[in-house]
């Protein structure tokens, strides 16, 4: 794999310069090169037609299109397993063109590329162009090593011709799918999660977590008022919210016309029981000394020891709401020199670095999470976990934390 990954970093070098000047350069240069690296025996006929012509096409005018490049599996030479359509460097579009290609090929994976951007396609019946999509990757931002690991799973001779591209394909393209089902299905969940007013599930958590962080119980008018604030917004946007009448150090009813007497607007809390009061200090206590602190994943409140601990937390509770996520946000959270998510821990960062001290752990299926970075660094890093796992960041139906 050191080989591909030098060709690959040769490849990004050259781009900065401006040296790739046309699709001929881009096929010539990037794409046989890569597919050599990757097993493949480029000037063997049997393995890579280059213009492979179409059997049929709506065009009534002008020659037959022609694929750029036709992938063969040797255990069936009639038609290709996969297509390469290639872009010159600029060129980012072709989605359309390279389906209707597929679809007259009869391949099921299919590969777009301009050399600095590669899209990945599994090409089953039906579905948007969204809805086939396996992968992009960019050469520019992404992990050159987590680049090499996604073009061998999806394109070295050896998976494609044991049938095991095609499979992990299919298992990419689901899991994928079905993050944009739950992505589709917060906006429900939501509404589920408030029906009822004041004694919405929603709400009483919301009225027990600020419990447990002012050591007050908030009015129910405030909840509801900020609530309803969130239920106004956009649900399929999917953005952090922005600045809420909360966390601008303000009240949610402050924001509403104010139809109270001067003399009750000074009460602004009502205390809660001193027993109770006590347990909520000591747990405020907790969390401010960094021995405890609560989070909020899908609407269940969870504690946690540390803001280590709450981190990698966190991140199991994703893989385990959704098996394999953590294969695709390991490429999500590789920085410079540095991954933060690996299956072994030597693939994490220098040694350099692990002999200052314990700073990764090991959480669910052998995999280890990186936890030597500064909060900012880990509130970066589980925006993107939402992202990927496609959930909300900054909502109690999504993830809530305050580290």
């Amino acid at each position: 794999m050191s080989a591909l990954i030098d060709l690959l970093h040769e490849i990004k070098g050259n781009f900065r310069k401006g040296a790739y000047l046309n699709e001929a350069s881009v096929r010539a240069q990037i794409v046989l090169p890569v597919l050599a690296k990757l097993g493949w025996s480029i000037t063997d006929p049997s393995q890579i037609v280059p213009e492979y012509p179409l059997k049929s096409s709506k065009r009534k005018k002008g020659p037959a299109p022609k694929v750029d490049l036709a992938l063969f599996n040797l255990s069936d030479t009639n038609a290709p397993q996969g297509i390469i359509e290639l872009k010159r460097p600029e060129n980012t579009s072709g989605d359309e063109q390279i389906f209707e290609y597929a679809y007259h090929t009869g391949a099921t994976t299919a590969v777009l590329t301009n050399g600095k951007s590669w899209r990945f396609y599994y090409l089953q019946p039906g579905g948007s162009y969204d809805d086939r999509l396996i992968r992009t990757l960019e050469i520019e931002e992404h992990d050159l090593e987590e680049m090499a690991k996604s073009l061998i799973r999806y394109l070295s001779f050896k998976n494609f011709q044991s049938g095991k591209a095609i499979e992990y394909a299919q298992r990419d393209q689901s899991q994928r799918k079905n993050q944009m089902r739950a992505r589709d299905a917060i906006p429900h969940a939501w509404d589920k999660l408030t029906e009822g007013g004041a004694d919405s599930r929603l709400a009483k958590l919301l009225i027990q977590v600020t419990s447990s962080i002012s050591g007050y119980a908030p009015q129910d008018e405030d909840v509801m008022a900020f609530i309803l604030s969130l239920r106004d917004r956009d649900a399929t946007a999917f953005i952090r919210p922005a600045q809420t009448p909360f966390s601008r150090g303000s009240r949610a009813s402050d924001e509403l016309p104010k139809k109270r007497h001067r003399s009750s607007e000074k009460k602004e809390r009502r205390a809660i029981p001193d027993d109770a009061q006590k347990a909520q200090r000591k747990s405020i206590d907790r969390s401010q000394s960094g021995k405890s602190l609560t989070f909020i994943f899908k609407g269940e409140s969870h504690e946690a020891k540390s803001q280590i601990d709450a981190y990698a937390r966190i991140i199991e509770l994703m893989e385990q709401d959704n098996p394999g996520f953590l294969d695709v946000l390991a490429p999500e959270l590789s920085f410079s020199k540095t991954k933060m998510l690996a299956r072994s821990k030597d693939d994490l960062a220098s040694q350099e670095i692990f002999e200052k001290g314990n700073v990764a752990v090991q959480i669910v299926d052998g995999w280890w999470l990186y936890t030597k970075i500064n909060r900012g660094n880990k509130i970066r890093n589980l925006e993107i976990a939402c992202r990927v796992a496609g959930i909300s960041f900054g909502t109690p139906d999504g993830l809530l934390i305050d580290f």
